[in-house]
């Protein structure tokens, strides 16, 4: 009982703790696969505890950041997990876990691993960032200013711009998700509205606002592919991996 194929235990254990969501995260908000998202959370399949590391190497830089020490004098809040919902919409209910503010500089900034540096933060993190940020503005914290922390095994770099919709380079607080309330409301209503469908109806989402880039490697390709590229309500007791195995 020490291993699975060659993986110890806890590996095995981390790798396979997941759970059925009622309601959408920042990360699947923002993380530009919402199908992809509702079929992982919906129907059961088979995982390679393999494709699994990319996620349980986040956590591990995640904790190892915990440990750090903060600069004498500096006040930091680390690992909060902030909830609210979306004004004047109380039956869409947001949380989210601040990886590091500083009240003081009313900074935000978001830890991301990865295997190449970016030159600019992507989208989907400045989405993500926004929603962190606009969670502690509701809880009654400013913010006005963010970042993102890569980190891969070899290095770390910090980055706060980002390209706007026609390609032009801005600072993240120039982003309007970041800035504009009502349009931050309005975007991340309709991603919430498609997910939590998804969630409890089983209405799986087109693939419109799929990141296709992903489909390599995805552990619930197999049901996407059967499913209308336009989206459709599925029953997902007709989903068994094992007949595409």
């Amino acid at each position: 009982m020490g291993h699975l194929d060659g993986y110890p235990m806890l590996i095995v254990s981390a790798a396979l703790n997941d759970w059925k969501r009622t309601n959408p995260s920042a990360s699947q908000i923002a993380g530009g696969s919402w199908r992809r998202s509702v079929l992982e959370a919906t129907i059961d399949y088979y995982v390679k505890i393999g494709d699994r590391m990319p996620l349980l190497r986040g956590s591990l830089i995640h904790k190892g950041f915990e440990g750090f020490r903060s600069p004498p004098g500096v006040k930091l809040i680390r690992e909060k997990t902030m909830r609210a919902h979306l004004p004047k919409f109380p039956e869409m209910r947001l949380s989210g876990t601040i990886d590091l503010y500083y009240p003081v500089a009313k900074r935000i900034e978001d830890y991301k691993t990865c295997t190449k540096m970016p030159k600019q933060v992507k989208p989907a993190h400045v989405w993500q960032l926004a929603t962190y940020a606009w969670l502690l503005r509701w809880n009654g914290y400013a913010v006005s200013h963010g970042a993102i922390n890569y980190q891969s095994w070899r290095d770390c770099l910090q980055l706060s711009r980002t390209l706007d919709e026609n390609g032009s380079e801005i600072s993240i607080a120039e982003a309007k998700l970041f800035y504009d309330e009502q349009f931050f409301v309005q975007e991340t209503g309709k991603a919430w509205t498609v997910l939590k469908a998804g969630y409890r109806d089983y209405d799986i989402p087109s693939m419109v606002k799929c990141n296709t880039n992903w489909c390599r490697g995805c552990a619930v390709k197999w049901a996407c592919d059967q499913i209308d590229r336009w989206g459709e309500i599925i029953d997902p007791a007709d989903y068994n991996h094992e007949d595409y195995v």
